[in-house]
């Protein structure tokens, strides 16, 4: 341990309902441990002291012994000797104009600000995270068109791209998504495009859902429903106040016979759930995803929690009193992760990944994902100096999204955040190195390079902005949830090594997806 650095950035404590595990942050490693380790390793973690291990309850004669033993691995396995971090890096530091001019990849067009619902929990209503509020703006075809053609130029090098229609409710622009399709497959017919779309499906009509099933190339429908009909009447609503569970299972059904035995591999599901949501509700929600006959190993259920405004919190560091507080809560609450318990389940009682799948389940993929990350995190023998940022993804580059008005903004889930050109000037390679690089970096390092879960964070640059830039005060708390999670998928992980072995085969068949 360098001087002035603390011990808590070189490794990090878990444990399953068998043993105790101790993480290194510099290589990767995970290492079983005994009690008294375990106990050693959380003493340096917390109070950053040797002179404090004098003061558990161990003798002076095991401590000794126990510290040489720490001493070999450390000398052997090369643990403990995390470097500073001294700067984050990954493609956007090395490829953003590679990335930007010849290799972006998906396209979000905001088709209009119009929706013939109002659900309770809409990012859209005053309050909500930083977004705009509902409008009447519609986008026009020589925006759309101007957006499609610099999006074609700029991802020559693409071998496939995506073009994704957005709203407000998508399909009140149902005409613009014709005439935006009919432009792609006149004009760059040469090109592998990729459509999709999110909607509440209650505008599909036999002559959309026609016209849907026979769209080559549309590869993904994403129905929102937020189970059956009690709770997704609870939230999602008309203009009127009354629900809108049977128009969206009209919808829903048309598209599913217009499509035939190709519904289950092009439609997917999102839920929008209240962090209330108890089990017997869970499992309601999860009968009812059983209940839809069309879905099938291919189909994706997944699912977000309602959005809130962004906040300054105050950062306290690694473990502090408030972060104690909420793994705390997390380990007492029965219903805290509990999508996560059903899919642990699960995969404990399956030997492949189609033993898995073939359980449409609530989120199934995501919590595979998440536990196939920790399967193939950073692993290596010496430790390395190079810290990536994250889950953060090339603005403009991976995906752009496009406003009604024609200006171009990183992603559709980031809320307030400074835009990266327009369809009349292109992007701003300049505005996005600026913002989402070096701004971003320098001010994450301040927080990142403390942190044990620098190389297993997914996080994105979501809550991270504001209109005028970095503003990481939004994601302190943010932060601190997410290591309790990762702390959780490390003993979910090590846990399914113990007692479900055969289940690793899931994890391994996944890499092929």
């Amino acid at each position: 341990m360098t001087k002035n650095s603390r011990f808590s950035r070189l490794c990090r404590t878990f444990k399953t309902k068998s043993d105790y595990y101790i993480y290194d942050v510099g290589t990767g490693k995970v290492f079983q441990v005994d009690d008294t380790l375990y106990r050693i390793f959380n003493t340096l973690i917390k109070y950053n002291s040797f002179k404090k291990l004098f003061e558990i309850n161990i003798s002076n004669e095991i401590l000794l012994e126990k510290l040489k033993e720490v001493q070999k691995i450390v000398e052997f396995e090369n643990i403990l000797k995390a470097p500073t971090v001294k700067e984050l890096t990954g493609d956007a530091v090395v490829a953003l104009d590679d990335r930007l001019l010849n290799r972006r990849e998906q396209l979000t067009l905001e088709l209009t600000e119009k929706c013939n619902m109002r659900c309770k929990y809409c990012i859209y209503h005053d309050g909500q995270g930083g977004y705009r509020n509902f409008g009447n703006k519609d986008m026009t075809f020589d925006v759309a068109k101007k957006a499609i053609d610099e999006f074609m130029r700029d991802s020559t090098k693409s071998d496939q791209v995506s073009i994704t229609f957005y709203g407000g409710e998508p399909l009140v622009k149902f005409d613009l998504i014709k005439q935006c399709v009919e432009y792609c497959q006149d004009t760059y017919k040469n090109r592998i495009i990729d459509y999709s779309m999110t909607t509440n499906a209650t505008l599909i009509d036999e002559e959309i859902a026609d016209w849907l099933a026979n769209l080559k190339g549309l590869t993904h429908m994403l129905i929102s429903i937020d189970g059956p009909r009690n709770i997704h009447n609870s939230n999602r609503i008309f203009k009127n106040g009354e629900g809108t569970f049977d128009a969206t299972m009209r919808g829903l059904n048309l598209l599913v016979k217009a499509m035939g035995e190709e519904a289950g591999s092009r439609i997917g599901i999102n839920a929008v759930f209240s962090e209330e949501l108890t089990k017997e509700e869970i499992e309601s929600i999860q009968g009812f995803v059983n209940s839809l006959e069309w879905t099938n190993e291919n189909t994706r259920i997944t699912y977000s929690y309602t959005t809130v405004s962004d906040e300054d919190v105050e950062y306290n560091g690694i473990d502090s009193e408030r972060e104690v507080y909420l793994r705390s809560l997390s380990e007492t609450n029965p219903n805290f992760s509990i999508i996560d318990k059903i899919n642990y389940s699960n995969l404990a009682s399956s030997n492949n990944k189609t033993d898995y799948f073939d359980n449409v389940s609530i989120d199934g993929d995501d919590f595979i994902k998440r536990l196939y990350f920790i399967h193939n995190r950073f692993l290596t023998d010496e430790p390395v100096s190079q810290y990536r940022m994250n889950g953060c993804c090339i603005p403009g580059a991976r995906r752009t999204y496009v406003t009604t008005e024609g200006k171009y903004m990183p992603c559709e889930r980031l809320g307030s955040s400074p835009k990266i050109g327009d369809v009349y000037n292109g992007i701003n390679i300049d505005e996005v190195r600026n913002h989402y690089v070096d701004s971003f970096r320098k001010e994450a390092l301040k927080y990142c390079g403390n942190c044990w879960a620098i190389h297993l964070c997914t996080f994105c640059y979501m809550n991270c902005f504001d209109e005028e830039g970095v503003r990481l005060s939004y994601r302190h708390d943010k932060c601190e949830v997410n290591r309790i999670m990762i702390e959780r998928c490390l003993s979910e992980y090590h846990e399914i090594l113990e007692k479900h072995p055969d289940a690793m085969q899931v994890l391994e068949e996944y890499s092929l997806i």
